[in-house]
C-alpha cells in the first residue's frame, strides 16, 4: 500500500492506509491524541457511544500552533473506522464554522477491537516518539560524562488538563468535574491555585489572599471541588501547611505515579 504524503498542517490527506506505521507523522498524532481522547470518556460511562471534545485540547504539543484540527480529528476518526475500532462517528462544524464550546464529536465504538488498537497505537507512537539511544563516549576513567546530559526517555505528552470556566466549572479534558458557587471558599481557593499552578502554595498565603482563615481542612476543600481518590493524588500535592495544583498531567507523571488512567465520577 502506497503511504500518504507529506501533510499539509492545514489540510490532511484522507486516512487510508491500514498500517498505523504508514501515516504520515501528524496524522499519527492525530490518532494517539484521538484514541487516548475517546478512551477517556469511556472510563466514565457504560456506553459505547461517547462525545468527546472536536479539538486536541489535552494534546497541544503534538501539533504546530496553526493546523486544521477538525480535519485532523475527523481524519483520525476516518483511520479508527478503517481498522474497526470506531463504527460511525459524527463531527460537528466542519465546511462551516467552529462548532460551539458545549458542541461535541459523537462516537460508536466497537468496545473489543477499540481495546486491541489502542494498545497497538499507544505502543507505536510511544516506541516512535523515544530519542535514539546516542553512541556512548569513550573516556578515561573518572571522565565519564555528567548523568543529566546522557540522553534520557521523556514522555512529556499532556494527557488530562484542568480549565476553569468563567462559568465556575471544573473541567478535566472537557469533562464536568464540578461546577462552583460564586465567591464562596470552594470557588475562591480553586480561583487562586488554578492561578498559580505548580506553585507550591503555603496555608497562610492562601488565607492571606482570601482575606479570612480557611473554614475547612485543604483536604477537604480540595474533596468539595470533586478531586477525590485517584483525581486528589494525581491532580494535588497537600500538606497540613501547604497545597500544591497541577493544571496539566504528562503520561510519565501518570506512570510515576502508578496510574495508567483516571477514572472520573458518573454524571
Amino acid at each position: 500500500m502506497d503511504k500518504l504524503q507529506k501533510l499539509d498542517p492545514g489540510k490532511p490527506e484522507i486516512a487510508s492506509a491500514a498500517d498505523f506505521q504508514e501515516l504520515t507523522p501528524l496524522l499519527q498524532a492525530a490518532v494517539y491524541a484521538t484514541v487516548w481522547d475517546v478512551n477517556d470518556q469511556l472510563t466514565v460511562t457504560s456506553s459505547t457511544k461517547v462525545q468527546i471534545i472536536p479539538r486536541f485540547q489535552a494534546h497541544r504539543n503534538l501539533f504546530p500552533k496553526e493546523f486544521d484540527e477538525l480535519e485532523y480529528r475527523r481524519h483520525a476518526l476516518l483511520y479508527l473506522q478503517r481498522v474497526g475500532a470506531v463504527e460511525q462517528f459524527d463531527v460537528p462544524g466542519l465546511s462551516i464554522l467552529p462548532p460551539e464550546p458545549w458542541e461535541k464529536a459523537s462516537v460508536q465504538v466497537n468496545a473489543t477491537r477499540f481495546k486491541e488498537i489502542k494498545g497497538k497505537v499507544t505502543e507505536a507512537f510511544n516506541h516512535k516518539s523515544k530519542p535514539e539511544a546516542a553512541a556512548a563516549p569513550t573516556t578515561k576513567r573518572g571522565q565519564e560524562k555528567p548523568a543529566a546530559e546522557l540522553p534520557r526517555e521523556q514522555n512529556v505528552t499532556i494527557v488530562y488538563e484542568v480549565k476553569y470556566t468563567p462559568a465556575r466549572e471544573i473541567l478535566i479534558n472537557g469533562f464536568l468535574l464540578a461546577k462552583l458557587d460564586f465567591a464562596r471558599e470552594n470557588d475562591n481557593v480553586f480561583d487562586y491555585l488554578y492561578k498559580n499552578p505548580n506553585k507550591t502554595v503555603s496555608i497562610s498565603e492562601l488565607e492571606k489572599q482570601l482575606g479570612e482563615p480557611l473554614r475547612k481542612l485543604p483536604s477537604k476543600i480540595v474533596e468539595n471541588l470533586g478531586f477525590a481518590g485517584e483525581l486528589k493524588k494525581v491532580f494535588f500535592d497537600i500538606s497540613k501547611s501547604s497545597i500544591r495544583f497541577r493544571k496539566q498531567i504528562t503520561r510519565s507523571q501518570l506512570q510515576e505515579l502508578g496510574i495508567a488512567w483516571l477514572k472520573f465520577p458518573r454524571p
